[in-house]
């Protein structure tokens, strides 16, 4: 099957393999290399059209680069892995701003930090729900208030909003521990 698409589109191709974590798992022995026969077939079919023709590029994605037998993950096979860590405090900030930039919001800078330190293990996808998610509270909030026409085309996103949909909206990357460092001196805290 691979190699008769391979056949049709000839080159220069791109394979995109997602989630190759839950699809080449390691054995849960001493990593048996080839335990999984789509591993034994993936590394085959790639040596050859990488081995035969330089204008294929085999793209796959993880969320658990470690669950990926290593034969796979051999320089060989990915000649570069590339890893997108989880955004911290800062990152989360200038996403949230970027995805807020252009829309009608009563969020002020401070308002929109305190949603970005809130919201631990948040990826960009999660807090771009997170806003979707803030937007249909807003419409919500819109419709109990007022039943007008015109309330609907001058949505206005709250902190409010924002704050009820981290209720529903959940972290994609709660599994990586990260420790962030709170922001706290001598003179914001207060003695036994």
């Amino acid at each position: 099957m691979y190699l008769s698409t391979y056949i049709v589109f000839r080159w220069p191709s791109v394979i995109v393999i997602e989630n190759l974590d839950n699809l080449s798992v390691k054995s849960s022995k001493i990593d048996q290399d080839l335990s999984s026969p789509f591993g034994k077939n993936l590394i085959s079919l790639a040596s050859s059209i990488t081995s035969k023709i330089h204008k294929v590029i085999i793209l796959a994605t993880a969320t658990d680069a470690d669950a990926i037998i290593s034969a796979i993950r051999s320089p060989k096979m990915f000649s570069k892995e590339i890893e997108l860590p989880v955004p911290s405090a800062r990152e989360r900030y200038d996403i949230l701003s970027a995805l807020l930039r252009g829309v009608k919001t009563s969020l002020d800078v401070n308002q929109i930090h305190e949603i970005s330190l809130s919201t631990h293990g948040f990826v960009g996808a999660d807090l771009k729900g997170l806003v979707i998610q803030g937007f249909q509270k807003a419409v919500e909030r819109c419709k109990n208030e007022k039943m007008d026409s015109q309330c609907l085309t001058n949505i206005n996103l709250q902190f409010s909003d924002l704050l009820s949909s981290l209720k529903i909206v959940k972290p994609s990357a709660v599994k990586s521990i990260l420790v962030d460092v709170p922001n706290v001196s001598s003179e914001n805290t207060e003695p036994y």
